[in-house]
């Protein structure tokens, strides 16, 4: 075997012993815990898109105050009550 050869086995060990140990993390979990955790993640996914949605919200908040006032100030210029 080459160097490359051993070089990607190890890879592929290193890999295997990371996910192993991840899954190990989890191993005395009960139904209970499992619960928790997905509960958890959908709370963390839902918060995480407050701001996104708050952003589009006032973002288009702005810009019809924009327009409304683009618009007022043109009715005055035309109706020629702008001072």
């Amino acid at each position: 075997m080459g160097l490359f050869q051993m070089n990607h086995i190890q890879e592929q060990l290193l890999r295997f012993k990371f996910v192993s140990y991840t899954i190990t993390a989890f191993r005395y979990a009960d139904w209970l815990d499992i619960l928790l955790m997905v509960v958890g993640l959908i709370a963390a996914a839902a918060n995480g898109t407050g701001l996104p949605l708050m952003i589009i919200v006032f973002g288009d908040m702005t810009n019809s105050f924009k327009k409304s006032v683009c618009c007022a100030l043109a009715m005055q210029e035309t109706s020629g009550t702008a001072q």
